[in-house]
């Protein structure tokens, strides 16, 4: 039986917007087609997800992410916080909403790690004062990337992806992702607003992934998707293996 106790991140797409979605028309929050839309992450259901997944061992860290720029929502985000205090937090962002006086972003401290990825290059003394200044940040020199083709994929996998074992990612609309390369859905797995976190994780079908994403290979059961994917993850990733000490972020 899996539960949450190897599980690094459980990561929460705490809006649906983000301030580079027109820069970058191959993002998939330009293409996003949700089968239902009634509901949307509030406060209450990332606070009470968070601690279901805790009864379940979870000591990860919840992150902030997905396809959005989180710092929009930076008040709502605040007041998950403020009521899970126990808990240890991850925000991923482009950071071009920060204010360029680093006084002014002492909210950044209440995280344990702050990532930050770089697409333009005149950013980058920016961020690296931010990081000088808080201590608790990463920064990631990447290209804005394109994986609206991957549903029409030729390539061919037969290796077994780890990355469900390690993160959850709840988007916007409170459906649970396979991967970040998933992004439309295609493999259902629950909703947080029909079926609570703890229940779908215990789940026989939820269960049944987590024993496949375990072996080396590939089988007839594993999801469509995994079968054409050229971004399989067959370890654990470094760039989630997080050294940031408690007392260092929060001083």
């Amino acid at each position: 039986m899996f539960d949450l106790s190897g599980l690094s991140l459980l990561s929460f797409e705490i809006c649906c917007t983000c301030n580079l979605q027109k820069e970058h028309l191959e993002c998939p929050i330009n293409k996003r087609i949700y089968a239902d839309t009634r509901y949307y992450l509030d406060v209450d259901i990332v606070a009470e997800s968070i601690k279901r997944a805790r009864k379940l061992r979870f000591r990860g860290m919840v992150a902030f992410h997905y396809y959005n720029e989180p710092l929009i929502q930076l008040n709502k985000i605040l007041k998950i916080m403020d009521l899970v205090p126990e808990q240890d937090f991850l925000i991923w962002t482009n950071a071009l909403l920060l204010d360029r006086d680093l006084s002014k972003n002492e909210f950044l401290r209440r995280f344990k790690c702050v990532c930050i990825t770089c697409y333009d290059p005149n950013d980058m003394p920016f961020f690296e004062d931010l990081k000088e200044e808080y201590k608790n940040i990463e920064i990631f020199d990447w290209e804005l990337d394109d994986r609206l083709e991957i549903y029409r994929s030729t390539k061919k996998n037969d290796l077994a992806c780890k990355r469900p074992l390690f993160e959850i990612p709840v988007d916007y609309h409170g459906n649970i992702h396979l991967c970040c390369m998933d992004w439309n859905n295609q493999f259902k797995i629950g909703n947080i607003f029909n079926t609570p976190l703890d229940e779908i994780v215990l789940s026989n079908e939820y269960q049944k992934l987590m024993e496949q994403s375990s072996k080396r290979l590939l089988n007839e059961l594993c999801p469509e998707i995994c079968k054409k994917c050229d971004k399989v993850w067959v370890s654990y990733p470094k760039y989630y293996e997080i050294s940031f000490e408690r007392d260092e972020c929060n001083v």
